[in-house]
């Protein structure tokens, strides 16, 4: 889990949508390695699904848009249902849903892709602190079933709690990178 650390402003969501796609660089490249290149899923900051349909339709909805299998589309729905706890609120318009579980249909979105890479741009914002703590988890247990994850916070406790190496932004540059004993040292690298 590499964190993306920095205020607003700092760059944080531009990296991701550099390499999400959203954005052509500047200067230099984005490169996906590998063949067949990684499956990458974004999931954004702000919510990415219809508040006026219920969280079984926002995912049957985008399960639909999968090039796999109707039976793959199923195993995958069951599995982000299971993953990010929404079993009570499959019937449920998203509109008339806490912010905790618009963020984790959000999340559930984005893994229904099962990605290689997952983007995660702020993913805990807006929500209270026991959903942060579920969703802090939710991203260590995706990094131990292999994925490889991005994720942009301006919050140094989240970083902390979840990221092994982190890049520190200020205005669209890295100001630091490093392991977090590296960062707290003070002999991270630019």
């Amino acid at each position: 889990i590499v964190g993306l650390l920095g205020p607003n402003g700092s760059g944080k969501s531009t990296l991701i949508n550099l390499l999400n796609g959203l954005r052509e660089p500047q200067a230099g490249s984005v490169r996906r390695i590998g063949n067949p290149p990684p499956r990458v899923a974004w999931v954004p900051q702000k919510y990415a699904y219809y508040p006026q349909l219920t969280c079984r339709e926002n995912l049957n909805f985008f399960a639909s848009l999968l090039a796999v299998s109707p039976q793959e589309r199923a195993t995958r729905m069951d599995q982000v249902v299971k993953a990010c706890v929404l079993d009570e609120f499959l019937d449920k318009q998203l509109r008339h849903c806490s912010g905790g579980v618009r963020r984790r249909v959000n999340i559930a979105i984005g893994l229904l892709q099962a990605p290689d890479v997952l983007l995660l741009d702020e993913p805990t914002v807006g929500v209270d602190p026991q959903t942060r703590v579920f969703l802090l988890e939710q991203v260590r247990q995706l990094a131990r079933q292999g994925a490889a994850i991005v994720y942009a916070t301006h919050y140094m406790d989240e970083a902390m709690a979840v990221c092994n190496d982190i890049l520190i932004l200020d205005h669209g540059r890295v100001v630091a990178s490093g392991d977090l004993a590296t960062l707290l040292k003070g002999t991270a690298g630019a």
